[in-house]
């Protein structure tokens, strides 16, 4: 992570949103891009609701990807642990 912080300004629901962070811009303007069609996509689908709650919505969408890509990982790593372990138990046994 780069430590200066750069100002943005980014487009999100037609709404212009400065921010001021330390990630690599290709992410900040990717994330304002995967967000602005998330809320483009609720807003289209729900059409009475207001910004907040098609924000609200596009959070929680959000928030259970980043949870199941949690839980994948977390599984992947216990998998890897185990491979890791088998192998070393068979490296032994030829040691013998």
């Amino acid at each position: 992570m780069n430590t200066e912080a750069k100002k943005y300004t980014l487009t999100i629901l037609g709404q212009a949103y400065t921010v001021i962070t330390d990630e690599p811009e290709l992410l900040v303007v990717n994330a304002a891009r995967l967000l602005d069609s998330l809320m483009k996509e609720i807003a289209q689908k729900a059409k009475n609701i207001d910004g907040q709650k098609v924000a609200v919505l596009a959070a929680l969408q959000c928030a259970s990807k980043l949870l199941a890509c949690q839980a994948l990982q977390e599984n992947v790593s216990k998998r890897e642990l185990e491979l890791i372990l088998a192998i070393d138990r068979e490296i032994m046994q030829l040691s013998l």
